[in-house]
């Protein structure tokens, strides 16, 4: 017992062994990790995506309801989000409703009730 504890008093460091399973062990677990983390990422901008357009569906459908009756043909034109659609009044801060992933502006349109919201979104 004394001798080992003598032996690891007295010793210098690390061998080149111990070093290298070290540096192994780290790369695996990198390896590991950065897939995970990559998907994590992806699915968080998709939730953000699909809360912006249940957002800006909403802050629409209450349009529609102080109005009483869903906008005609003739008056339903595109516009963006955040900078004077329609439903900017209903929305706390419109301007910050952006593509997760690109960070383009979102589009409504509201024609005889039927409300579609887009967004342009370049694929890599």
């Amino acid at each position: 017992m004394q001798r080992l504890l003598r032996r690891v008093l007295n010793s210098q460091g690390f061998t080149l062994v111990e070093l290298m399973v070290v540096v192994v062990i780290v790369s695996v677990l990198v390896a590991i990790a950065i897939p995970v983390y990559d998907s994590v990422s992806e699915n968080a901008q998709n939730k953000a995506h699909e809360a912006n357009e249940r957002t800006i569906f909403g802050a629409a459908q209450m349009y529609i309801a102080s109005l009483g009756v869903a906008p005609s043909t003739v008056n339903a034109e595109t516009k963006t989000v955040g900078e004077g659609s329609v439903v900017d009044t209903y929305l706390n801060n419109p301007q910050a409703l952006r593509h997760p992933k690109t960070g383009q502006a979102y589009t409504i349109t509201i024609t005889n009730g039927k409300i579609e919201i887009g967004c342009t979104v370049s694929v890599k």
